[in-house]
């Protein structure tokens, strides 16, 4: 196959959606924005995989789902990504305990959700028990510890009502440390959701409280550290966007900060237009919203050798990121109001 030119887009972070299925019950998951209701087509696989990174730049591919370890070709996929040279992330519930045992020598790092590690309270919120994920942390770590800089180990919270008090939290950061891993707290998103999440403030202000530490923020991201613990909160991108934009920021100094043409650039469909992952949804075609079911053909291009209609196809999804309901949200707001009120600034949105 040809592999001289790749799509002329700029290297980016690719996320594989290997499946809608699921083994747990969350009631709060969201499915990476697919559909509930009509089951998806799985056909990415290894060669699948092989063909897409000799037509599109890549920095770092993540592995996810649904259930991503459901999916039967994912020690395949995982392989491809590392024969490639690039960094392979996997998101799992942890529940395949032998899947994951498997596939760890061919992937970089492994993120684990883990919303809490009360048994009773773990059982309400995923309908399953804990101790597949407890036994499937316990292998990843200690593979971690025994290969020093070859696999990373990290913890992904959910911030629900049911884990955003103290204890809940420092149980949770103690067990990423005793795993040597960094837990990373992620505002809960619902379509329709306009303003923070009010648990996400308190989970940030009880971390502080814990740790006593200074903290960083870039990118929206608070890192936190202190005494041996690696925290980092992420606010729901989709959310951040959507809310930096017609709440009445007249005033708001970031938004007279910098010249009409600095603005564009800053604008919030701008923002998920330069840097947001490139979903790939389980049919092997390209979902460039989030928030909208639509996508764009690129299984059979590629399977079929045609590369130029492959990285066409590609270069269009490109171009259609940004262009959701934050792009909206932008249009109204600029009729209504003024461009400068679409001014975004990622490291504001935490107020």
């Amino acid at each position: 196959m040809e592999t001289a030119q790749k799509a002329k887009i700029p290297s980016r972070h690719i996320k594989l959606l290997l499946t809608d299925r699921c083994n747990a019950k969350c009631e709060y998951c969201h499915l990476e924005g697919q559909n509930k209701i009509v089951k998806a087509k799985e056909r990415i696989d290894g060669e699948f995989v092989n063909k897409l990174l000799d037509n599109v730049e890549c920095s770092r591919i993540s592995i996810s789902g649904g259930e991503p370890t459901i999916n039967p070709n994912l020690e395949e996929i995982c392989y491809s990504i590392r024969e490639h040279g690039i960094w392979a992330i996997l998101d799992t519930n942890g529940r395949k305990t032998e899947t994951i045992k498997n596939i760890l020598p061919y992937i970089n790092e492994i993120r684990f959700n883990i919303d809490s590690l009360n048994p009773d309270t773990y059982l309400k919120l995923k309908k399953v028990d804990i101790d597949p994920l407890l036994k499937s942390v316990e292998i990843a770590s200690e593979r971690a510890r025994k290969i020093e800089n070859h696999l990373k180990v990290a913890f992904n919270t959910t911030i629900l009502a049911e884990n955003s008090d103290i204890n809940s939290i420092g149980s949770l950061i103690s067990f990423a440390k005793k795993n040597k891993a960094t837990i990373r707290f992620i505002e809960r998103f619902e379509k329709g959701q306009t303003q923070i999440n009010p648990n996400a403030r308190l989970v940030r202000d009880i971390v502080w409280q814990l740790l006593g530490a200074d903290s960083t923020i870039y990118n929206g991201t608070y890192h936190i550290s202190g005494g041996g613990a690696r925290v980092e909160i992420f606010r729901s991108v989709c959310a951040a966007v959507i809310e930096s934009i017609g709440l009445g920021r007249e005033n708001d100094e970031i938004s007279h900060a910098y010249s009409q043409d600095e603005i564009k650039e800053r604008s919030a469909s701008e923002y998920c237009h330069n840097y947001t992952k490139l979903y790939i949804a389980p049919s092997g075609d390209i979902k460039p919203c989030f928030l909208k079911e639509d996508t764009v053909p690129l299984y059979d291009a590629l399977m079929s050798g045609d590369c130029e209609k492959a990285r066409e196809n590609i270069e269009k999804a490109i171009l259609l990121l940004g262009n959701g309901p934050c792009k909206e949200q932008e249009v109204k707001q600029e009729k209504d109001y003024g461009l400068n009120l679409g001014a975004f600034d990622y490291n504001g949105v935490w107020g």
